[in-house]
């Protein structure tokens, strides 16, 4: 068997090829010898065998690779919800986030003509709809509500 050529390189860095220097490769003009009969009866007879074990580990990698992949997307997943829970916004006093948002509407002396305040799109409506916290406090906070601008 080791006298075959083979385009696969081997585990040493060069290929079956130098290995192989020494025997003259098969032809499909020429029958094999005699002493090259044998060998090609027992590649022919374990190559079977090899195939079925080959196909074996391929499924057993496929199954490694998908629980893998799994486990990545698990990971993933959770370190999204770590960073979540632990983000500074989160630990902002009512205070201060009540401040924040009386920034982002516009008031009476802005004399925005264009703001349409009943526009879901826009503050404080879109404030209501990022968490629970945020909804109560934009919901607590008259001031958010005092503005009503209509485009006619």
């Amino acid at each position: 068997m080791s006298h075959l050529r083979s385009p696969i390189p081997s585990s040493k860095g060069g290929s079956c090829d130098a290995y192989c220097a020494g025997r003259r490769a098969p032809s499909a003009q020429q029958p094999p010898l005699d002493v090259e009969l044998a060998d090609f009866r027992l590649v022919a007879e374990n190559a079977p065998e090899i195939l079925q074990d080959l196909d074996e580990k391929i499924v057993l990698a496929k199954e490694m690779l998908d629980n893998l992949v799994r486990a990545r997307s698990q990971a993933e997943s959770h370190l999204a919800d770590a960073k979540s829970l632990i983000h500074p916004m989160r630990s902002l006093p009512y205070e201060v986030v009540a401040e924040i948002f009386s920034h982002c509407v516009p008031t009476w002396t802005m004399n925005n003509a264009s703001t349409h305040s009943l526009d879901p799109r826009l503050a404080p409506w879109t404030l209501t709809r990022v968490c629970f916290r945020w909804r109560h406090i934009a919901l607590s906070l008259p001031n958010l509500w005092t503005y009503i601008g209509l485009d006619f």
